[in-house]
């Protein structure tokens, strides 16, 4: 990413930039490094939290984070843990008082959910994703084992 790219980036996480300031140069000709460092703020909860960002510039205006990402990519939820939230959600919200994942297939994104529904009695749903949303259906009749 380029110098400005990175800025935006720094913004669009919620942090105020309040100083920058270059440091130290590293290496020669196109190895060359320029050290910079940002000081950043940002309003958590009752609290200012002030932090120093740092990063070296190439001479081509590649940037490069010291040391570590502060902005790691958040890793996407699994299926598995897609359908328990939406079953925590559930309960929360008060449409059913229980529920819990039967069986599941994380491959095929897949899985029979069985809930207890808010008059006690028991339903059983084929939860799959389908166009990267989780689809619900009610799994009726008798079915031979």
């Amino acid at each position: 990413m380029i110098e400005v790219e990175l800025l935006s980036k720094v913004t669009s996480e919620g942090w105020v930039i309040l100083q920058q300031k270059e440091l130290e140069k590293e290496g020669t000709g196109d190895a060359l490094l320029t050290g910079k460092a940002i000081a950043v703020c940002k309003p958590l909860d009752s609290v200012l939290e002030r932090k120093w960002l740092k990063y070296y510039l190439k001479t081509d205006g590649t940037c490069y984070w010291q040391e570590y990402n502060p902005f790691p990519a958040v890793p996407a939820m699994s299926f598995g843990e897609q359908v328990r939230t939406k079953i925590n959600a559930l309960v929360t919200a008060a449409t059913i008082k229980a529920g819990y994942v039967e069986r599941m297939d994380e491959p095929t994104q897949t899985a029979l959910v069985v809930a207890v529904k808010s008059d006690n009695s028991l339903a059983i749903y084929h939860v799959c994703k389908v166009a990267g949303a989780l689809t619900i259906t009610a799994v009726t009749g008798t079915y031979p084992i």
